[in-house]
């Protein structure tokens, strides 16, 4: 999960108009709910920064390393080491995407200069990059305050007017914003004043030629996550993860349960949702090992609270689950799209992306039931 806190060429606007209008990036190939993967790109290799150097301590120990991305090495039996992340692998993660039935990724946010913004470098500059369409998640302490916002949400704009940005609901970027925290509100003066930051960011991005942004509030409650929408003139709700409670040594279908739980829930309090299917949550190696980013966690406190991961089998079903309700409840899912948590939280315990362990079995499983199975076919 995330850490607490040129002018594009007027040809991209111009193609991107396009696109939109003709609908031709707002829905899957295969007719079914678009399906996107939350990235959290804390994997680019130890010699680049802090991040990617805790991350690798916390997957080292043998009993977490099999969750490790495909491109780590084990050194011994006390060290693997992970990354560098190069072309080539990106490359290989959109083929694996793609298998995987992955319309879009939603690339958590960070500075250009931050190492965690490696990953949407390589996939920016990759000839690949138009088989797995791409949004952006935004951490609200990411806006800055009040002053700093219109020259932070300028770079989003630009993102938007790709033509591979992804469109939903007759042609508008997807844009998530998450971590809403009264912290940040306070830093837009409010939410009135909040709401109009936000009102001059679509203004900005409609006369940019990208669109007016379909904006998805995340946040772990769902009626707070409708009041914020309000607040904020948010198109819908989502959620980041839908960590149910923690668990207890739980099953993996309590978990289901509980994104089915969020699901409900949103919609009957009226609000539109893209729904957020869940691969995982066992934050056992984070536990053991702290974050720096996450000063309130003890080492060791919380151990019991995970739950068991799925089979690549029980993995597909629920994200066949989460596409079906998203075709079933079409006044809610307006967006005809659904998003996973996640590609890569491979120390969180969600993760679809290759690894030492499993190798491509989520990738096999989701393929299967994109070719064989009703709502992913």
């Amino acid at each position: 999960m995330p850490r607490g806190e040129p002018e594009a060429m007027s040809t991209l606007a111009t193609i991107a108009a396009a696109l939109a209008l003709s609908g031709a990036v707002t829905q899957s190939a295969t007719g079914r709910p678009l399906i996107g993967a939350i990235r959290w790109d804390g994997w680019y290799g130890t010699e680049r920064g802090q991040v990617c150097k805790v991350v690798t301590e916390c997957l080292s120990p043998l009993r977490y390393r099999h969750r490790a991305p495909f491109f780590s090495k084990a050194i011994d039996k006390r060290r693997i080491t992970i990354g560098p992340l190069t072309q080539a692998i990106m490359d290989r993660e959109i083929a694996y995407a793609r298998r995987a039935a992955i319309d879009y990724w939603a690339f958590v946010a960070y500075d250009e200069s931050d190492p965690l913004a490696d990953a949407l470098k390589l996939y920016l500059a990759s000839p690949r990059s138009a088989d797995v369409r791409f949004a952006m998640l935004l951490e609200a302490g990411r806006t800055g305050n009040a002053e700093a916002f219109p020259g932070r949400m300028k770079r989003f704009v630009d993102l938007m007017r790709r033509p591979n940005y992804v469109r939903v609901a007759g042609g508008r970027p997807l844009f998530f914003l998450g971590f809403v925290d009264e912290a940040y509100i306070a830093s837009w003066g409010g939410l009135a004043q909040g709401r109009r930051l936000f009102d001059q960011f679509r203004a900005d991005s409609v006369a940019a030629g990208a669109g007016d942004p379909y904006l998805v509030i995340m946040d772990f409650s769902p009626a707070r996550g409708k009041q914020l929408a309000d607040a904020l003139g948010a198109q819908a709700v989502s959620a980041y993860v839908v960590p149910g409670n923690g668990g207890n040594r739980s099953p993996y279908s309590d978990l289901t349960r509980a994104a089915r739980e969020y699901w409900e829930a949103a919609a009957g309090l009226g609000a539109r949702v893209v729904p957020t299917a869940v691969t995982g949550w066992d934050r056992r190696p984070r536990i053991e090992r702290p974050h720096p980013w996450e000063p309130w966690q003890k080492p060791g406190e919380g151990m019991e609270r995970y739950f068991e991961a799925p089979t690549p089998a029980q993995l597909a079903a629920h994200v066949r689950e989460a596409a079906a309700w998203v075709r079933d409840h079409p006044a809610a899912c307006e967006a005809d799209a659904l998003i996973v948590y996640a590609w890569n939280e491979h120390d969180e315990g969600g993760w679809i992306c290759p690894t030492l362990g499993e190798g491509d079995a989520r990738v096999r499983a989701l393929e299967r039931a994109s070719r064989e199975d009703g709502p992913l076919r």
